[in-house]
C-alpha cells in the first residue's frame, strides 16, 4: 500500500494531524501489521467470481498509541535504556539493603538512605515503563488501565516510604540517642499513619480522580474525636520531647518545679518527670505541667548559693559582726572558698519590746544534696564564733521566723513579709527611730 512504518509512520501521522492539536494528546507510537483473513461468500454478490466458497483477503491493522501532551521520561531517555536503568537501580537497592544489614553506623546509614533516594525513583521509572510497554502489547484494555493505576499509585507510596524512613533515621534515632529513652510506639505509629494517610489521599484524589472533600472531612472529624480523647497524653508526650531536647534539667539535678519542694530528678520519661525529695517521697509530675511551670535548677552551674539569717542587738557594731562571721562558713567541709562567703547587714527590724539588727550570711556549696547537713554545721560555726566574741543571738520576730531560704525562696519569703499586717508599722517605727537619731 506504500505506507511508511516505524518513526516515519509516526511522523506522517503527526504531519497529517490524525490527532487534532489542542486536545492535550499527541501520538507516541504507531505501527502497521498485515495478516490473512478469510471471509465466507455465502451468496454475497461482491464475492461472485472468486471461484471458491470462502475467499482470502489481506487484513491491514493500524495501531496508534497516544499520550498526554506533557514532558515525560520517554522524551529524554531512549526506550532501549530502560532495561539497563532498571537493572542498575535494582542492584543499587540491594546494595543499600546490604549496608543496613551490616549496621556499620550513622555515616553508612545516611549513605544507604541516599542510595534509596536516588535509585528508587530510577528503578520505578525504568521498571514501570518496561511493564507498561508489555501491558500495551499483550494485555487487554482493562488490564492496561489497572497497570497504569498501580504505576501511578506507586509514585505516591514511594515518597511516603522514604519520608517515613527519614523520620526513623534522622529524627527518632538521634532523639533516642541524646536522651537515652526510647520514643513511645504511639508517637512513631501516629507519625507513620499521618504520612501514609497523606499518600492515600493523593492516590484517591490524583490517581483515582475521586473527590476527597468528604474523605478529608471524615478524617478530620475522627482525628478531632481521638485528639480530644487523648489530649492530655499527647500533650505530655510532646512536652516530654521538648524537655528532652531543651534539657532544662537532667537526671541527678536538684530542682524546684512549680510549687513542689526542691528534689532530685531520678527519671525523665516521655509522659512524666520523676523526683525524689529529701524525705524520700517520690513525685511524678506530668511533662505538660513541668514544661509550663517555673523551673529552678540548683545544679546547672555546679554550685548553689545558701543563706542563713540571724539577729543580734543593734548596739553591736555591724563591722564587728561582719569581721567575726566573715570566715565562719569556711570552717565547714563542703563550703566553697571561691566564691568567698559574705556577711551583709540587712537593717533594723522590730522585735518584742525593742529592736534587732538583721544579718545575712551567704556561702556557696558544690553538692546541693548535702544542703541540710552543711546548713546545720554552718549554724554551729556561726554560733561558736559569736559566742567566742561575746555577741549574743537575738530571737527573730514571729513574722520573720521560718526556714533558711535562698534564691527564689528568699524572694517568696520577702513577699510574704511585705504582705504581713505588721510590715507598715515596722517601717514607720524604723523611720521614727532613724529620725530621732
Amino acid at each position: 500500500l506504500g505506507m511508511p512504518y516505524g518513526e516515519a509512520l509516526k511522523e506522517r501521522l503527526i504531519k497529517d494531524k490524525v490527532i487534532a492539536p489542542g486536545l492535550g494528546w499527541v501520538t507516541d507510537r504507531a505501527s502497521v501489521s498485515q495478516e490473512e483473513a478469510r471471509e465466507d461468500a455465502l451468496g454475497e454478490p461482491k464475492y461472485v467470481g472468486y471461484g471458491s466458497i470462502a475467499s482470502d483477503f489481506s487484513k491491514i491493522t493500524l495501531a496508534i498509541v497516544i499520550k498526554k501532551d506533557t514532558l515525560s521520561a520517554r522524551d529524554v531517555i531512549p526506550n532501549e535504556w530502560f532495561i539497563y536503568l532498571a537493572i542498575f537501580g535494582f542492584l543499587a537497592s540491594l546494595f543499600a539493603m546490604a549496608m543496613d544489614a551490616k549496621k556499620l553506623g550513622k555515616y553508612w546509614s545516611v549513605q544507604s538512605f541516599g542510595l534509596r533516594l536516588v535509585f528508587w525513583p530510577l528503578l520505578l521509572l525504568a521498571a514501570g515503563n518496561l511493564i507498561l510497554d508489555y501491558a500495551y502489547q499483550n494485555l487487554s484494555l482493562s488490564q492496561v488501565y489497572l497497570a497504569v493505576m498501580i504505576y501511578d499509585s506507586l509514585w505516591w507510596v514511594m515518597p511516603a516510604l522514604l519520608i517515613d524512613m527519614a523520620a526513623r533515621r534522622f529524627a527518632w534515632a538521634p532523639v533516642e540517642e541524646r536522651t537515652g529513652h526510647k520514643i513511645p510506639n504511639v508517637v512513631r505509629l501516629f507519625a507513620s499513619f499521618f504520612i501514609y494517610a497523606l499518600a492515600f489521599v493523593g492516590v484517591v484524589g490524583f490517581v483515582l480522580v475521586q473527590p476527597v472533600t468528604s474523605l478529608l472531612a471524615g478524617s478530620g472529624l475522627l482525628a478531632m474525636i481521638v485528639g480530644l480523647a487523648i489530649q492530655a497524653n499527647i500533650s505530655n508526650v510532646f512536652s516530654g520531647i521538648v524537655l528532652n531536647m531543651e534539657r532544662p534539667f537532667k537526671v541527678g539535678d536538684w530542682v524546684k518545679i512549680g510549687n513542689t519542694e526542691d528534689a532530685r530528678v531520678t527519671d525523665i520519661t516521655w509522659r512524666t518527670t520523676r523526683l525524689i525529695t529529701r524525705s524520700g517521697m517520690s513525685i511524678a509530675i506530668p511533662n505538660g505541667k513541668a514544661s509550663e511551670a517555673q523551673i529552678v535548677n540548683y545544679s546547672v552551674q555546679g554550685k548553689s548559693q545558701m543563706c542563713i539569717h540571724l539577729f543580734v542587738a543593734p548596739s553591736i557594731s555591724s563591722e564587728e559582726v561582719r569581721k567575726t562571721l566573715r570566715d565562719a562558713p569556711l570552717d565547714v567541709p563542703g563550703v566553697m572558698s571561691s566564691p568567698p562567703p559574705g556577711v551583709y547587714f540587712d537593717g533594723i527590724v522590730a522585735a518584742s519590746g525593742g529592736w534587732l539588727a538583721q544579718y545575712s550570711v551567704l556561702y556557696w556549696i558544690k553538692d546541693y544534696s548535702g544542703k541540710t547537713a552543711v546548713n546545720g554545721r554552718v549554724w554551729d560555726a556561726v554560733y561558736s564564733r559569736l559566742n567566742a566574741a561575746g555577741i549574743p543571738l537575738g530571737v527573730a520576730p514571729d513574722y520573720l521566723r521560718g526556714p533558711s531560704v535562698s534564691g527564689v525562696e528568699e524572694e517568696d519569703e520577702m513577699e510574704k513579709f511585705k504582705e504581713n499586717p505588721e510590715h507598715d508599722v515596722v517601717i514607720e517605727e524604723i523611720a521614727d527611730l532613724i529620725g530621732s537619731r
